[in-house]
């Protein structure tokens, strides 16, 4: 939500949900750093330094979580709205 706007070709701005516009590229660069990182405990730091550059410069900070509805048939399993966590798609399947 905080990466930074990026040009389009026709000239607008790339914002994805950074609805503000707030971002820097050293917050991208931290980012990318953890997005990379192999070891779990440097990724966590890097994200850290990042969300000490976003509370410092945002101008709003999501305090909720929107509602996400998914529809599945009945005998699939383990998929469904992930909220703030990340689907584990290997776990995705069907029920016997």
């Amino acid at each position: 939500m905080f990466a930074k706007p990026r040009p389009a070709p026709d000239g607008s701005l790339t914002v994805e949900q950074n609805y503000t516009g707030v971002g820097t590229d050293r917050i991208d660069q931290l980012f990318e750093q953890a997005a990379a990182e192999l070891d779990e405990s440097v990724a966590r730091e890097l994200m850290s330094r990042a969300d000490a550059r976003i509370w410092a410069a945002a101008a709003a900070i999501p305090l909720y979580q929107r509602p996400e509805l998914v529809a599945v048939r009945p005998g699939v399993v383990n998929a469904g709205a992930f909220g703030f966590a990340t689907p584990r798609y290997q776990d995705v399947g069907f029920r016997r």
